[in-house]
């Protein structure tokens, strides 16, 4: 349980799960690790957000790669990436993520269909 709400964004239910696994089997060494790097996960998502506001997209868009290995259904960062990219101007990235990497209840968001018309559109599709 607790990977698979790291893998979307829920961290308070994550951290929940992560510390109960600690509690319960103390002398497990990879609970701890575990913890660890959950939280260097949820702290680089803090930089990454700082990153973007301050328009530092390239090393935005660096760190997002890093943060979707780990968080791979977190919608929040995805959109952060998708923007990030647009302004890379990376259009044919934006419209391969959005067609490979979202899943079908996030197809269902219609600010996904406003980023796939503005990566159209600067693709000159």
């Amino acid at each position: 349980m607790f990977n698979i709400h790291v893998s979307l964004g829920n961290f308070g239910i994550a951290e929940g799960y992560g510390q109960k696994c600690i509690n319960l089997e103390p002398k497990e060494s990879i609970h701890k690790s575990d913890m660890d790097s959950f939280k260097t996960t949820k702290e680089k998502c803090a930089e990454a957000e700082k990153l973007f506001n301050d328009g530092n997209f390239k090393k935005t868009e660096e760190l997002l790669t890093s943060i979707l290995e780990k968080c791979s259904e977190y919608t929040d960062m995805k959109k952060l990436y998708i923007q990030t990219l647009l302004q890379n101007n990376k259009p044919k990235e934006v419209i391969t993520f959005i067609q490979t990497k979202l899943n079908d209840d996030e197809k269902m968001i219609e600010e996904f269909d406003f980023y796939t018309g503005k990566a159209l559109y600067f693709n000159g599709d």
